[in-house]
């Protein structure tokens, strides 16, 4: 028996999808506010993170400049609020 036959069968018999396991937060991320020492492009370099901060137009444009996560272009606070997952329904709409 196929996995699409088990689902057909599941959908005609008209029963209830399963609950997830993985236990989703209400609320989104919040960083820790912590006093950030940014970094102009002449003073940044690849081992800092790369989150700009400010208009890149604007003479006043920096990067966050904390140490990176390991391969990563971010820092921890950074890489929390780059890579977030999407669930399946967020996805589809």
């Amino acid at each position: 028996m196929t996995r699409n036959a088990v689902v057909g069968k599941v959908h005609r018999m008209g029963l209830p999808k399963r609950q997830s396991p993985i236990v989703r937060s209400d609320k989104p991320f919040e960083p820790k506010r912590r006093k950030l020492s940014p970094l102009t492009f002449a003073n940044w370099d690849r081992n800092k993170c790369s989150w700009p901060i400010g208009d890149p137009r604007s003479p006043d444009f920096k990067f966050c400049g904390e140490p990176i996560e390991e391969g990563k272009p971010y820092c921890t606070s950074h890489c929390k609020m780059a890579y977030t997952t999407v669930n399946k329904d967020e996805q589809a709409a």
